[in-house]
């Protein structure tokens, strides 16, 4: 498949990708971790992770309709900031995304996201999300669809995660440049904490713990040729902010 590339489109890419690289995703768990507190690190962590609603929206298309960003996300920390130790931990939680987008039919859109490694982040992530448009105006001013996601988390070897969703969302857009959205759904988490000489459990024994909330979430996207800037707010039990920058074809 080939896509138009126009002179400079790299750019902003890259420059995301640096910005990015500077994370603040190491720490590790304090040890003889309750239940309770297994469940508020999940809430935060386990939920925060989740896959976000970034594109704009109406239909990606089906004649290139390829979508390309990085994706910086933020997590407020501050609830579980005492069953962490990190002498550097600022009350955040960031760190990049990758996230690719394509278009299947005219009202049918995947996207895949994930954590690229690099030797100082302590976390790791995958996730897809399918969203099928449920409506369209004639004058494509106003959109609704419906989004089922799926991700996996790894957070230092301590916690991994399981997490689904489904959300309802609602655009508008604005001369094909400017589009806000806003979206509900029902989203839930379970993950598994390390037992054993070297775990984080108050029993000793690997503990799975399962939270789920209600997702709301706000975010605007402006496109100018084929480079989209978006940001967005998402709240679970904590909230998550999102930036990105990428290219869409």
């Amino acid at each position: 498949m080939m896509f138009p590339m126009r002179k400079g489109w790299a750019l902003p890419l890259f420059l995301t990708l640096f910005l990015s690289l500077q994370a603040r995703a190491e720490f590790v768990f304090n040890n003889n971790l309750s239940k309770a507190q297994r469940e508020s690190i999940l809430k935060t962590l386990g939920l925060g992770t989740l896959s976000k609603n970034l594109s704009q929206p109406a239909p990606l298309g089906t004649d290139s309709g390829v979508e390309m960003a990085l994706v910086t996300e933020v997590i407020s920390t501050r609830e579980i900031k005492p069953y962490i130790r990190d002498s550097q931990n600022k009350n955040v939680l960031y760190y990049p995304k990758i996230l690719l987008g394509k278009g299947l039919y005219r009202s049918t859109d995947i996207f895949f996201h994930f954590i690229p490694f690099t030797s100082t982040l302590g976390v790791s992530e995958f996730g897809a999300m399918l969203r099928v448009h449920l409506y369209e105006s004639p004058n494509q001013f106003f959109n609704s669809s419906l989004m089922v996601h799926a991700n996996s988390a790894n957070f230092n070897n301590q916690l991994s995660t399981r997490n689904i969703g489904g959300d309802l969302s609602f655009g508008l857009t604005w001369t094909n440049n400017v589009s806000v959205f806003a979206g509900i759904g029902q989203v839930s988490s379970k993950g598994t904490f390390v037992g054993g000489p070297s775990g984080v459990t108050d029993t000793g024994f690997s503990e799975s713990e399962a939270v789920e909330s209600m997702h709301y979430s706000l975010g605007s996207m402006y496109k100018h040729d084929i480079y989209t800037f978006g940001v967005s707010w998402d709240h679970y039990a904590d909230a998550v902010y999102t930036f990105k920058l990428g290219v869409q074809f």
